[in-house]
């Protein structure tokens, strides 16, 4: 019974805690979008920095554009059948 009480217990913390997080986050977005800081070097708060982290918005140098043939490659396969 204890060992079933424990799980218990860990799951419960692991849910309160994604829910906590993702709270942090949707206030952390709100408060970029609020204060148009998205391309400051620095967040406004904790929950925005956090935000940042977790949507993919910190990056170091902006990406490279391509050179347009990405866009007409087609789709060829790697191995043929047959």
């Amino acid at each position: 019974m204890p060992a079933l009480t424990l799980v218990v217990f860990v799951a419960s913390t692991g849910f309160g805690l994604a829910v906590a997080l993702t709270a942090l986050v949707i206030i952390g977005v709100r408060q970029e979008e609020r204060r148009e800081t998205l391309t400051d070097p620095r967040p406004p708060t904790i929950p925005a920095l956090l935000a940042r982290h977790v949507l993919g918005a910190c990056r170091s140098r902006p990406p490279e554009p391509g050179d347009g043939r990405d866009a007409e490659r087609r789709f060829e396969p790697r191995h043929r059948r047959g």
